[in-house]
């Protein structure tokens, strides 16, 4: 866990992708009344996160 952290701050585009998709679910999680708001919000916060993780993941061994 500690070396994901690490990976992503390293690298401001990394950092700024992983804390948009954390301040994403938060919002949608405060302002969650339903509708189509809320679905985009965690839709969009969740892909982020995703592909934050996913870059760390596919980068390989050793890097």
């Amino acid at each position: 866990m500690r070396v994901f952290f690490v990976w992503v701050v390293k690298s401001p585009v990394r950092l700024v992708e992983f804390l948009s998709g954390v301040l994403l679910l938060l919002a949608a999680f405060l302002f969650s009344e339903g509708g189509l708001p809320s679905i985009s919000l965690y839709g969009f916060g969740t892909l982020l996160l995703f592909l934050t993780l996913y870059a760390y993941l596919d980068q390989g061994a050793g890097r």
